[in-house]
């Protein structure tokens, strides 16, 4: 992707690539959102379903 010379196109607009970049910065703060969410999530919730992955894998094994 080639960066444009100017901030603004002969007739004053933002070129196309600004949008682009605006689009890309929005995927990163709904991704960084849902990693915030995940975090205050309890983790014990998780630490538990883990254990039982485990005992069911050594259940499966032995």
């Amino acid at each position: 992707m080639k960066a444009p010379t100017s901030a603004t196109t002969s007739d004053g607009d933002l070129p196309c690539i600004a949008s682009e970049y605006m689009d890309a910065l929005l995927d990163l703060l709904q991704r960084e959102e849902l990693v915030q969410e995940t975090m205050r999530r309890p983790y014990h919730r998780y630490r538990r379903s883990y254990r039982q992955e485990i005992a069911t894998v050594r259940d499966d094994i032995g």
